[in-house]
């Protein structure tokens, strides 16, 4: 049975708590996730935390992620008188010098752990390192860590994570907030201007045919759509002389496997939106669901003459009016610094990268790490810099193929 919070602090005043607690804590280390399956259930029914933290998440990740370029799972388990205290979903990576990553890199935008709230009050600063310096000892031949992406909180609850050093990350997440409704979500981010936009929208893709939202449903569906999906984000991303993250064969059995098994559920791991003009989509938006939070994983729009009237916004557009219906509180948009997303959104998140190091003679490559953030964040904040970036990026593209 669960520790109420009053059993928990009291466990606390009897001097289980602070490094006396971390110490106290049964640690263990697994390399894959079935193993933990009911303890992870337990936790995440009683964390924080988001759809990225989810288990059916985190699995498919693995088990896609392994056949093509494995990973190597390194999920920390805590424990305090058989209760779940954490659940740290990390890995390793690197070749030469070894480092602790969260599961899923880039393409989670909420990284944490899962802390069920019942020992929240002792997860200290103390308590923190005291358990990080244990995790160390775990780890022999491990360079240092690099948790990147973190809020400074969720759902109410500080993260313990950022009682580690930490530094603010080059990308903040932008969030809407659906309360109250549609009319009332966009009365607080410049109603008239959305309503205008959208009607000539309406009538440019009534002139060509007509519009239609889509949220594909059958297997069938969803493989196109994901196709669609893949074809017109490594368009894009070749044309702005962006890596693509989302070209690996098993990014993409990834993206296709969490969203078969969401169809007609409550809480999707991945649904699919997208925007049909004229017979062809133009426009595509995949995120999960969890606690009547949409999560936006991607986007893509087609890099053709549609583009200019912005279709990508048209189906954002859509896509809110869709989850107010649905009774959601809030839209994810995602961390990266476009301008729909400073259009939309009613809150900017600051996010967090701990990155630290666990033996001396990684300190100097850490260092060198937290520098190359720091300047990554200060070129994405300097409006001069970032453009004289792009517009790097686009001679790449065109010129060095």
């Amino acid at each position: 049975m669960l520790l109420n919070n009053s059993d928990t602090l009291n466990a606390g005043k009897d001097g289980l708590k602070d490094a006396a607690f971390a110490n106290a804590i049964e640690l263990s280390v697994h390399d894959g996730i079935g193993g933990i399956k009911d303890a992870w259930h337990e936790a995440q029914l009683i964390s924080p935390i988001s759809v990225y933290q989810r288990y059916g998440w985190v699995e498919e990740f693995i088990k896609s992620t392994h056949e093509n370029k494995p990973i190597k799972p390194f999920i920390v388990l805590g424990k305090f008188n058989g209760e779940v205290v954490f659940i740290l979903p990390f890995e390793i990576r690197g070749k030469y010098i070894k480092r602790i990553n969260f599961i899923g890199g880039r393409h989670v935008n909420f990284n944490m752990g899962l802390f069920p709230t019942y020992y929240a009050p002792l997860m200290t600063k103390l308590a923190m390192r005291t358990i990080f310096k244990r995790i160390a000892n775990l780890t022999p031949g491990m360079g240092y860590m690099k948790l990147c992406g973190q809020p400074k909180g969720w759902r109410g609850e500080a993260n313990p994570l950022l009682h580690m050093p930490n530094q603010l990350s080059p990308h903040p997440a932008f969030v809407l907030d659906l309360e109250g409704g549609f009319e009332k979500t966009l009365a607080r981010g410049n109603a008239k201007r959305k309503h205008k936009k959208f009607r000539q929208q309406c009538r440019s893709a009534q002139a060509l045919g007509g519009f239609e939202l889509l949220i594909p449903q059958t297997e069938q569906e969803i493989s196109n759509i994901v196709s669609i999906f893949f074809e017109q984000k490594s368009d894009r991303l070749k044309k702005l002389g962006i890596s693509d993250v989302f070209s690996s064969k098993s990014v993409n059995k990834f993206v296709r496997n969490l969203a078969k098994p969401s169809n007609n559920t409550k809480e999707p791991l991945l649904r699919l939106f997208a925007l049909k003009i004229d017979g062809e989509i133009l426009a595509v938006f995949g995120g999960g669901v969890l606690d009547n939070r949409l999560s936006g994983y991607f986007s893509s729009i087609k890099m053709d003459q549609h583009a200019v009237s912005s279709p990508g916004e048209m189906l954002l557009y859509l896509i809110v009016q869709d989850c107010c219906e649905r009774g959601y509180t809030q839209l994810d948009l995602g961390a990266g610094d476009e301008r729909y997303k400073n259009s939309w959104s009613s809150e900017i998140i600051d996010m967090h990268d701990v990155i630290v190091p666990l033996s001396i003679t990684s300190i100097p490559f850490v260092t060198l790490r937290r520098l190359s953030a720091r300047a990554h964040r200060y070129i994405r904040n300097n409006p001069t810099a970032w453009k004289f970036v792009k517009n790097l990026r686009l001679y790449k593209a065109k010129y060095l193929p």
